[in-house]
């Protein structure tokens, strides 16, 4: 499991954080952004991929299991 990061669109109330999805890859991590945000978030990214330096605001909320979102 891996933890991806959900970034949201710069007119979202969010758009200065992330939310955090623990996820097996990028597939399950993506399903579970559009099961929880109905598509409407910017990026999901691998953790390789992601600099945090550009969201202030840091994470919201807890970590979320994507398999507790998907079932």
């Amino acid at each position: 499991m891996e933890i991806f990061r959900i970034t949201f669109m710069q007119y979202h109330p969010l758009k200065d954080g992330f939310v955090a999805i623990e996820a097996k890859d990028y597939e399950g991590a993506h399903a579970a952004a559009m099961s929880l945000f109905g598509g409407k978030f910017a990026f999901c990214y691998a953790p390789k991929d992601f600099d945090g330096k550009f969201f202030p605001a840091g994470q919201f909320g807890r970590t979320v299991n994507a398999e507790d979102v998907t079932r």
